[in-house]
């Protein structure tokens, strides 16, 4: 007989792999599903965290939403000497993400 222990056991976290992409002078880094990580390659995603990159300045989250995938949260990192930089075009983005064919926004 199970317990609700052992549920609970079950219900491990999945395992993530940051994903980053350059946009419009910012890096845009999401945690990625490792089974989607293909996936997240395929649409010009670069494996690794901006802050491994010169973006070393976390800057805020930003949360698009994309009709028929949900939200997808991203951290925004900029480089310091870039700070206050223009916004991106999320409109664009979300635009571009929805267009793929793949399945990417179901993370």
């Amino acid at each position: 007989m199970g317990s609700s222990h052992s549920y609970l056991l079950n219900l491990e976290a999945v395992a993530t792999t940051p994903v980053h992409w350059m946009e419009e002078g910012l890096c845009l880094q999401v945690s990625v599903p490792d089974e989607k990580v293909h996936m997240a390659l395929a649409m010009e995603g670069v494996a690794g965290e901006c802050s491994k990159t010169a973006y070393t300045q976390f800057d805020y989250s930003k949360t698009l939403k994309l009709p028929g995938h949900g939200n997808l949260e991203f951290g925004v990192w900029e480089i310091p000497q870039q700070a206050g930089q223009a916004m991106p075009n999320w409109t664009g983005l979300a635009t571009k993400l929805e267009e793929t064919e793949t399945d990417i926004m179901k993370f």
